[in-house]
């Protein structure tokens, strides 16, 4: 570029945060096996970064590879055992805008079963 002649560089930043949209568990579900399954999707004018889940307010798990608007997952073994475990997505688009879902609970404390007594009688 000659001496006294400019270019102009034209920037674009976006301010509208990604929808999420959490599809399972439901609030208030119970799940004792040991094996939490998490659903969700999430829309964005621009690609996603990556979406996170937290338990009880920490990062559990982090995605890179998330498709915008298709049903997304985490799976959880042997989650923090909780009668009300409470758990959320947080997901950033290529903007580095940052949305949390709503936040919800699960039961995942697992059930104590004990075996019931016999009843002796017998004729």
């Amino acid at each position: 570029m000659p001496i006294g002649e400019s270019e102009t560089a034209l920037f674009t930043k976006e301010f509208i945060k990604p929808i999420i949209t959490l599809l399972g568990p439901d609030d208030g579900s119970e799940d004792t096996d040991g094996i939490l399954n998490f659903f969700y999707n999430v829309s964005d004018s621009n690609g996603i970064l990556n979406c996170a889940l937290y338990l009880d307010g920490s990062v559990q798990k982090n995605d890179t590879t998330v498709a915008r608007g298709e049903i997304q997952s985490f799976q959880v073994l042997n989650p923090p055992e909780s009668d009300d475990l409470r758990w959320y997505i947080s997901c950033r688009d290529i903007f580095s805008n940052i949305q949390n879902s709503s936040e919800r609970g699960i039961d995942s404390k697992a059930e104590i079963v004990t075996p019931s007594s016999g009843g002796g009688g017998g004729s």
